[in-house]
């Protein structure tokens, strides 16, 4: 008989026709005659990387061996794949927060890969989603793989509302030729909660008109973006307040949980001291990187103690001696000096100074401020 020899196919897996071929069984393979036999083969991870197979077979009866005769049949694979990421996290609110991103990547092409498939986030980088092994040596046609990757959020994503990051799937065929997917991207909102508070303290116990009430402010970022423009007007500071401390880099923008630490000082004025309190407001009002933020305000009221007293200093007579006695004589006019003097610290009003035995019997003045007479 004719046995084939194939250096892919053992001979277990090739089947040859009846023997013998011809009409005349003593004679054999007859010169002109043909003997078919059919092997399988079964495509390895190799042949994949080599884009086709090629084989080398020989015939023999034992005596005689055919020269040999090779085949290769070549994969004619349209290599494409694609990329589909997705992620269970729907939105974020902080710096820390870690989002989930899975990738499906799948094998849309004819061709199989045997080189490792990678896929590259602009957020992440690069990663290995599979490689061949011995339990899956290819990555085969109509094949999808998944792998995930997580993302810490950032405060300039916050600040930005969202993190959009675009992703794609690469691999190598044939050895040389690079495959790369499609770009697919995906966008998840930010929960932005901006948020201030001020706090104006001062430790001045003001007690009369011209003292210095010295105030202190803090502002602080209580929400999850950052506040830019920031200004801070008290109607009663001398000046302007000035920002003491607290604005660390970036600087000029109220970064989140920063305290921003203002000073300013005040003149307490006679009215203030008049009504028995120090009082005024301050208001911070600013840009925040996202949502609504209304002014953070706050007022302070400082009491004064009022101290009402007065004084009276009544003079010497001054004799105009109409008889020329020089002494007091009946029919004399004596002229007295009666001053009020104003020695506590709010202004006096509606001060009357009497005296029975003059004329005329009193005297009044609308006020008299601290100090005054």
């Amino acid at each position: 008989p004719i046995t084939v020899n194939d250096n892919l196919i053992p001979a277990s897996d090739i089947s040859c026709a009846a023997w013998p071929p011809s009409s005349t069984p003593t004679a054999g393979l007859l010169p002109g005659d043909t003997y078919t036999c059919v092997g399988t083969y079964s495509v390895t991870s190799d042949d994949v990387a080599l884009n086709s197979v090629t084989n080398v077979a020989t015939a023999t009866d034992g005596t005689t061996t055919s020269p040999p005769d090779a085949e290769t049949v070549p994969s004619n694979a349209d290599p494409a794949i694609t990329i589909t990421k997705t992620s269970p996290d729907t939105s974020f609110a902080a710096v820390g927060d870690v989002l989930t991103y899975n990738y499906a990547v799948e094998n849309t092409g004819t061709a199989a890969y045997v080189n490792d498939v990678d896929v590259t986030d602009d957020k992440i980088g690069t990663l290995t989603c599979w490689s061949p092994s011995g339990a899956d040596p290819d990555f085969t046609a109509g094949e999808t793989i998944t792998c995930s990757a997580p993302y810490t959020v950032t405060q300039a994503d916050v600040d930005n509302g969202s993190v959009t990051n675009t992703a794609f799937a690469s691999t190598i065929f044939n050895g040389s030729t690079p495959v790369t997917s499609p770009t697919d991207d995906l966008t998840i909102e930010a929960d932005q909660t901006p948020s201030w508070t001020l706090a104006k303290t001062s430790s001045s116990t003001p007690s009369a008109a011209g003292d210095v009430v010295s105030y202190s402010f803090d502002l602080v970022n209580t929400g999850n973006v950052t506040i830019t423009g920031v200004s801070l007007v008290d109607g009663q500071c001398d000046a302007a307040p000035t920002l003491d401390s607290g604005d660390l880099a970036p600087t000029g923008e109220l970064n989140v949980g920063e305290t921003w630490v203002y000073s300013c000082d005040h003149t307490t004025t006679q009215a203030e001291i008049d009504t028995g309190s120090v009082d005024n407001t301050a208001e911070a009002t600013g840009t925040p990187a996202g949502g609504t933020l209304p002014p953070a305000g706050d007022t302070l009221n400082i009491p004064v103690d009022p101290d009402g007293a007065m004084t009276l200093v009544k003079s010497d007579p001054v004799n105009a001696d109409e008889d020329g006695s020089g002494d007091v004589t009946f029919g004399d006019t004596l002229t007295y000096t009666i001053t009020a003097t104003n020695t506590g610290n709010t202004t006096q009003t509606g001060v009357v100074v009497a005296d029975a035995l003059l004329t005329p019997i009193s005297e009044s003045c609308a006020s008299v401020v601290p100090g005054g007479t």
